[in-house]
């Protein structure tokens, strides 16, 4: 008896420590909801080398180019720039912006250190406040065909603090001022962001787009984006014809344009 018993105890010990050596199970631990859905920022990051490594960037598409119509980063110099003061050199000088500025480039970092690599606009608008004090680009004529649209991506350059108003404003053929149909609002932090408007209700009316950005907060130093802005159309979109062209006589009440664009 005394022998059956040490032999158990001896088997046991063996399954004991057998079991001690054998390698625990993998454990699996499952994604969270984060990391399984798909990013909504407008910038990729390079998986070639550690995130931590590499700075974000911000990819954008170049448009094919027989559906850019109007190029404002090509033709920059062609607009008449100023604040709501001065006029403004084209391209502006870096040790004279109280004014207002105004630079084409083709890179820059913007907000949250994104790099970007595109044709772009970096602009200052003229110190000041309250809201309304900006920086203005008159474009020359053109003509506005059906399907046109205005795209661009805006952001503030840097780690410039901005509270800017980004517009596309315009003079219609009877040169009066439209300036309430295309304001889009962005503040830092809130990241690049894609714009996109239908120039339709513009199609048969030859205008005098403008560019603008406003201060709406009284801080210093608001640099703001306009990343490839451009108005893209149709290759076989056709103008609508001569006696559809009905320019808008109405006064804009909020105009906000400056006296030496405006001729006030």
């Amino acid at each position: 008896m005394r022998k059956r018993t040490s032999l158990f105890g001896i088997l046991l010990v063996v399954l004991v420590t057998a079991g001690c050596h054998k390698p625990s199970p993998e454990v699996v631990v499952p994604a969270t909801e984060t990391e399984l859905s798909v990013s909504s920022t407008p910038f990729d990051t390079p998986t070639s080398v550690p995130p931590s490594e590499t700075p974000n960037i911000l990819l954008v598409e170049a448009p094919a180019p027989e559906t850019v119509a109007l190029d404002f980063v090509a033709d920059i110099c062609s607009a008449n720039w100023s604040s709501n003061a001065y006029q403004l050199p084209c391209p502006g000088h870096l040790d004279d912006t109280d004014g207002g500025y105004i630079e084409a480039a083709d890179h820059t970092i913007l907000e949250g250190m994104v790099s970007v690599e595109a044709p772009l606009l970096i602009g200052l608008p003229g110190k000041g406040y309250p809201a309304g004090v900006g920086l203005f680009g008159r474009y020359p004529p053109f003509t506005v065909y059906p399907g046109d649209m205005f795209h661009t991506t805006i952001a503030c350059q840097g780690d410039a603090d901005c509270d800017l108003e980004f517009s596309l404003e315009y003079y219609d053929a009877q040169g009066t001022y439209h300036g309430s149909a295309f304001r889009f609002y962005h503040q830092f932090g809130e990241g690049p962001v894609v714009i996109t408007a239908d120039l339709n209700s513009l199609a048969g009316q030859t205008v005098d787009f403008l560019l603008t950005l406003r201060a709406q907060e009284e801080l210093a130093d608001q640099w703001g984006v306009w990343i490839q802005p451009y108005i893209a159309r149709d290759p076989d979109a056709k103008p609508l014809p001569t006696q559809e062209i009905l320019p808008t006589a109405t006064v804009d009440p909020e105009d906000q344009t400056p006296g030496v664009i405006s001729g006030w």
